[in-house]
């Protein structure tokens, strides 16, 4: 009996334990906390001006802000607590599970603590106290790479730290807490902690991404580190800054506030980037208009603040005044959107890969192409070269329509042995029609059930092809390029398919060249032969 408990004990895998219990009690909190929000006296009144008037909802007093407002903490909570579980079911990373837990509880217990709950307060603090190290490890896991003696003794450090300031609430409430000397100082110490793991964690992200992190680690980095940026712009932008100078007007904190949720959700996208990269344009252009609205109205904030300062009475002149800096902003539109775009791109895309650039010289280069050398050159070694492919295999449509091998690179020698794929059979046929890029798993899921030639299966069964790129041109199927997978785990983004597309088209007619010139030539040669 003993050694069949010890056995059901040592097959639980404590970690999910860990996580689930984490995850069901910072869902406690934030229930605890909505149900504590709703039921505070001076919403009473709120809760009916919230169905007959929602224009009520921004009508605040100090001592009591508005439900929307009181709530919104709760909402961001939420949010991190559903990217916690999302991270969780998926099985990614170390301790990223726990720190969006750990951060929903936060949130969560510092309203209470907000609202004077002894119990909400001692669990907030208890919570930014282990906060820190949890912010510092969480930072470190996006390099993907092992840490250094030095950053394991930072983490232990902090893991230390946090242990010394949880000490209090075990010994104490809140008011008891309060009348002792050491207070301040141990609260100051909890907050500064939390800024400090945050800081090093920047610079040290900042320091690997210049000098070590891999392509894929660079991406992770800049999608998650802008999208807290991001996140943060509204709140900054259009609601602290505006109301803290003395703005005439500003927008709410009702409605700045629920965007801080964009910095859990870019974190959820750079889990998934590699499943919704049909979606990245869109998302790009939504990134760059969200921020464009932002700036054009933080630029009108402006305006109106430093016309509040430097006028007696604006007020009687406020629609000349609004009419002339509408227009004004019209002129911005433009060079910011320019601007923000250029941005977007590097961030979604870095800086090892121009579209324009690879494209262009591509595309110049394949239309002077007309013999076979060149067009080697081109799409086995220029191309692999410029978007950091492993792999790469070229097959040219010859005289007797089959499709043959004309040039490889970062293939095991004798790694297909498929030398000539029939042009007109099916594996051809359907390249024909789709005649465009497509990843080799869709290929092969494709054509599963297609009954194929042996030269067709040993192609299809090539391992590590990445995406099967037709050239196609006059609706007929000129050529044939694999490409391999790209090196660190990197994978394709949405730009990249478009540079590959684009490049196939080109390639397509390229190729459609090359064979036109060698059959002109044949023909000269059997002229000159039959004279």
């Amino acid at each position: 009996m003993g050694r069949r408990l010890k056995g059901m004990l040592s097959s639980i895998n404590w970690r999910h334990v860990l996580s689930a219990i984490v995850t069901l009690a910072s869902l406690g909190l934030i229930v605890w906390a909505g149900v504590a929000v709703w039921q505070r006296p001076c919403h009473e009144g709120a809760r009916i001006s919230l169905v007959l008037n929602p224009a009520e909802v921004l009508v605040s007093s100090p001592t009591c802000p508005s439900l929307l407002l009181d709530l919104n903490p709760l909402l961001i909570a939420l949010g991190f607590w559903a990217t916690g579980l999302v991270v969780w079911c998926v099985g990614q990373g170390n301790l990223t599970v726990e720190f969006f837990l750990l951060g929903a509880g936060a949130l969560a217990a510092g309203k209470q603590s907000a609202m004077g709950s002894d119990p909400g307060t001692r669990l907030f603090y208890l919570l930014l106290a282990w906060l820190a190290p949890l912010t510092f490890h969480f930072h470190l896991t996006l390099l993907d790479r092992p840490s250094g003696r030095a950053r394991r003794i930072v983490l232990r450090g902090f893991y230390g730290l946090a242990v010394v300031w949880s000490l209090p609430f075990f010994f104490g409430t809140r008011a008891a807490l309060q009348q002792q000397d050491w207070f301040a100082v141990w609260r100051m110490g909890v907050r500064f902690s939390l800024a400090l793991a945050l800081a090093l964690a920047t610079l040290l992200l900042f320091w690997d991404y210049r000098q070590r992190a891999s392509s894929a680690a660079r991406q992770r980095i800049r999608l998650v580190t802008f999208g807290a940026i991001f996140a943060f712009t509204p709140l900054l932008l259009l609601s602290l800054l505006p109301n803290t100078l003395g703005a005439p007007v500003y927008i709410p904190y009702e409605f700045t506030f629920p965007w801080l949720l964009l910095s859990p959700l870019t974190y959820c996208y750079s889990l998934f980037r590699h499943r919704l990269a049909r979606a990245e344009v869109s998302l790009n252009h939504a990134a760059v208009y969200y921020l464009l609205v932002i700036l054009l109205l933080s630029i009108y904030l402006a305006a109106a603040t430093a016309l509040n300062l430097v006028t007696a009475s604006p007020v009687g002149h406020w629609s000349l005044v609004s009419a002339l800096l509408s227009v004004g902003l019209l002129f911005l539109f433009m060079p910011l959107k320019e601007g923000l775009q250029q941005l977007m791109n590097w961030i979604w895309y870095g800086g090892e890969i121009s579209y324009a650039s690879v494209v262009g010289r591509l595309a110049e280069s394949l239309s002077l192409t007309l013999d076979r050398e060149t067009l080697q050159r081109l799409l086995i070694d220029e191309l692999a070269s410029a978007m950091h492919l492993l792999r790469s295999m070229l097959f040219l449509k010859s005289e007797n329509n089959t499709l043959t091998l004309v040039n490889s690179t970062g293939f095991e020698p004798g790694g297909c042995t498929a030398q000539r794929v029939p042009g007109d059979g099916r594996l051809a046929a359907y390249l024909e029609v789709l005649a465009e890029p497509v990843a080799g798993v869709q290929v092969r899921r494709a054509l599963a059930k297609t009954p194929l030639c042996a030269e067709e299966q040993t192609l299809l069964s090539l391992a590590d092809t990445a995406f099967w790129l037709p050239l196609v041109s006059s609706k007929m199927l000129q050529g044939l390029l694999l490409i391999g997978p790209r090196p660190g785990g990197d994978f394709f983004t949405a730009e990249d398919e478009r540079i590959l597309a684009t490049v196939a088209r080109q390639a397509g007619i390229a190729a459609h060249n090359v064979r036109l010139t060698e059959e002109v030539w044949a023909g000269r040669q059997e002229l000159a032969l039959a004279h």
